[in-house]
């Protein structure tokens, strides 16, 4: 062949070889960096930084940074849930190759509506680990749907513990106990009932809803596997109780830093109901439902529902601006290739 020739193959891209042109890659990097600027944008905009200072002057500022701090073990237990998730599934993927994925798409279904963003991971692990989408979309559906169930059952146990006596407050732990562990097996039961008209429904044609329900044939079998195994059930459950203690502390060191009183667990309840608000609504970004009602509930609590603004916005400040910003470098790294010729490879030789 012609050295020319080889040069210009070179230059404009061997379509045959499968590799991109020099102008293809320059078009998918500004596509990649436009969203990327547009999500950094996003995340600055909705966390309001430059509101903290308008609502005090003075603050302590060791437990604001503590709260700030308490945001890498949160990302490092949410891609343990997940990693732990996939090995009941047969997966063993790397716990660094997985915190990416994980805070990309934990990040991203706390700002979508019914935390729809979080199937983002599902590509990612398919591309780079060789994980089926079905495989992947049950991943996602038994996290969240679990991960609810806990915020909303350990969200009743700390009102309980806020409001009520001992005694009571201790009935209601079992009891929220209980539900925890005896819902994974409830719902599989639903759902082996339901196969026959979901797999009916598999067949790519009718409604909207018909094929909404028909996609749902393919995760069936992985996210009943996950639901009908008690040791899983037992261990997401605890992590989930450590990742919103986590996130519970985060909430009390904000009070902290503003000089206001709230107990811990008042501090999860706070938390807890507002996190719950903005799932309920299904609103996009929270739309301020989740400030305005942590607002409220601190406001009532305190007398003050200035102090309960404050609270709202100096948590957007030090937990999801910097959650926030993860996810953008995450997304970076993720469409920008790192690792992903080396975990694909892995994969293929694993299949």
């Amino acid at each position: 062949m012609d050295v020319s020739e080889g040069e210009g193959a070179a230059e404009s891209g061997d379509e045959s070889s499968g590799q991109p042109s020099r102008f293809g890659l320059w078009v998918r990097w500004g596509l990649q960096g436009a969203v990327a600027a547009g999500l950094f944008g996003l995340v600055v905009w909705r966390a309001e930084p430059w509101s903290v200072g308008g609502h005090y002057d003075d603050f302590a500022v060791w437990p604001a940074a503590g709260a700030v701090a308490l945001n890498v073990p949160l990302l490092g237990l949410l891609a343990m849930r997940g990693r732990f998730t996939l090995m009941r599934l047969g997966y063993e993927v790397p716990l660094l190759a997985l915190l990416p994925i994980s805070t990309l798409g934990n990040v991203a279904g706390s700002m979508t509506p019914a935390a729809a963003g979080d199937l983002v991971r599902t590509p990612f692990l398919k591309d780079r680990h060789g994980i089926p989408y079905a495989h992947g979309v049950a991943v996602v559906l038994h996290e969240r749907g679990f991960s609810l169930a806990v915020l909303a059952l350990s969200t009743g146990v700390a009102a309980g513990w806020s409001t009520l006596a001992t005694g009571w407050a201790l009935a209601v732990t079992l009891g929220g106990l209980a539900l925890v562990m005896a819902g994974p097996a409830a719902m599989a039961h639903l759902l082996r009932r339901l196969r026959p008209a979901i797999e009916r429904a598999d067949d790519g044609s009718g409604t909207l809803v018909r094929r909404a329900i028909g996609a749902l044939a393919g995760p069936l079998e992985a996210l009943l596997r996950l639901l009908a195994d008690v040791g899983t059930t037992g261990v997401v459950t605890l992590m989930n109780l450590v990742i919103f203690s986590v996130m519970a502390l985060q909430m009390w060191l904000v009070m902290q830093a503003l000089g206001l009183s709230l107990s811990a667990a008042e501090a999860w309840m706070v938390l807890g109901v507002a996190m719950l608000a903005g799932i309920i609504t299904l609103l996009p970004l929270g739309l301020g439902t989740l400030d305005a009602t942590l607002a409220a509930v601190v406001g009532a609590i305190e007398q003050d529902f200035s102090a309960g603004v404050a609270a709202a916005v100096l948590l957007r400040a030090t937990v999801y601006l910097p959650l926030g910003l993860a996810a953008v470098g995450s997304y970076i790294y993720l469409v920008g290739g790192g690792g992903g010729r080396r975990a694909k490879a892995e994969a293929e030789v694993r299949s």
